[in-house]
């Protein structure tokens, strides 16, 4: 499944970078974390 993998690829990419931003606004927005991990 060529499409799943590729779209898999690029959820766990923008996953990442937005996990990045959640641990970067941790101490501003601690519900930020919450939101990223909720909205996948």
């Amino acid at each position: 499944m060529p499409k799943l993998d590729s779209k898999t690829k690029k959820h766990l990419k923008d996953y990442g970078l937005s996990q990045l931003l959640a641990v970067r606004e941790t101490s501003l927005a601690p519900e930020t974390c919450l939101r990223a991990l909720t909205s996948s």
